[in-house]
């Protein structure tokens, strides 16, 4: 008989079992919108990249700007962006340098000064290792 075989739970078994999955629930909703606010984060540093790239941007005011310590930040780069902070910024200025360059007559050296580069002759070298051509 099939009635037999079924096993019954006391009220406090499935009260436990009920807790177990709504604290499996909210780890999985925590997990998401931890994952939501660090693309979001990601997004927001981007921006501030592109917003401010004629100016010296280091690490540490990227820190200090987003509250976040130099590991995370490191971290959130090479897993979201598939480089580092730095190699992303560059790959940012270079990548205005070869918009500037060939949208507008503005000077090369004005041009590198658009894209945070102080070093003229730094700029050529980058451009030049970056791009495959000269500046």
């Amino acid at each position: 008989d099939m009635a037999k075989s079924i096993n019954y739970h006391s009220v406090e078994q499935i009260n436990a079992a009920a807790k177990i999955l709504e604290a499996c629930t909210c780890y999985v909703l925590l997990n998401d919108l931890i994952s939501i606010r660090k693309d979001q984060l990601v997004h927001r540093i981007n921006e501030y990249i592109d917003e401010h790239i004629s100016e010296d941007i280091s690490v540490d005011d990227l820190c200090k700007q987003f509250h976040i310590s130099r590991s995370a930040l490191y971290r959130f780069y090479s897993e979201n962006q598939n480089s580092g902070i730095a190699a992303y910024i560059k790959s940012k200025r270079m990548e205005k340098a070869k918009q500037l360059l060939r949208e507008t007559m503005i000077p090369i050296r004005e041009v590198a000064l658009k894209c945070g580069f102080s070093d003229y002759n730094y700029f050529c070298r980058s451009f030049k290792k970056y791009m495959g051509i000269p500046a």
